[in-house]
């Protein structure tokens, strides 16, 4: 452990310091840590944070997913005007999930509350790109030349661009931030190659 005063602007000082557990500080033992609370005292840390957090994430996550889902279904259906649109939208969205996720569990990584963010970032980007590329199919009567030349690379500029900026989050020193740069900036990937090689071959096939 290190102990240090820390004096603020005011003249007060404070006790502070750190210290080294002997084991990683987990949803399951992190009630071993209660006796280090107390009205004067708060420790706290990124495993703490995420030993704290990460039941609260999954539960509201759950709340807040099923409904937007079902809203999600509703309004893509609404856009497109057709139930087949839809379908494609979701299903290439839903492979660009499961891929990450099968990506998490190869390389040992674990969900945190901050890598969990690339869940929405997934769901938002798919669903705007495949908007973007299922109308421009429509426009061009299928001509996927038009379509790569139009909406195609403005697609690949912005997916490639966004996965860059997430990207650079892996030069941090941080495990929860550079786990959620891996997971984001992957995802945006994967969504964006789906998006540009998927869904004009899924789109023909339906026959439009």
């Amino acid at each position: 452990t290190k102990h240090f005063l820390v004096r603020t602007p005011a003249g007060k000082y404070h006790l502070a310091g750190s210290l080294t557990v002997a084991k990683p500080v987990t949803v399951e033992n992190i009630g071993m840590l209660d006796p280090l609370f107390s009205d004067k005292f708060t420790l706290t840390g990124w495993s703490v944070i995420q030993a704290v957090l990460q039941p609260r994430v999954k539960k509201d996550f759950l709340m807040i997913f099923l409904p937007a889902t079902a809203v999600l279904l509703l309004t893509l259906v609404g856009i497109f005007r057709s139930f087949r649109d839809a379908a494609i939208s979701i299903s290439v969205l839903l492979i660009s999930l499961a891929l990450v996720n099968a990506i998490v569990a190869a390389t040992g990584q674990t969900w945190n509350f901050l890598s969990v963010m690339a869940i929405p970032l997934i769901v938002g980007t798919g669903i705007d790109y495949s908007i973007h590329l299922i109308f421009a199919l429509r426009r061009s009567g299928g001509d996927q030349g038009q379509v790569w030349n139009g909406a195609g690379k403005a697609i690949f500029f912005c997916g490639a661009s966004t996965a860059i900026g997430f990207g650079s989050l892996l030069f941090s020193s941080n495990e929860m931030l550079w786990s959620m740069g891996l997971l984001c900036g992957l995802g945006i990937l994967i969504t964006t190659a789906l998006s540009l090689f998927v869904i004009p071959g899924l789109w023909q096939r339906r026959g439009h």
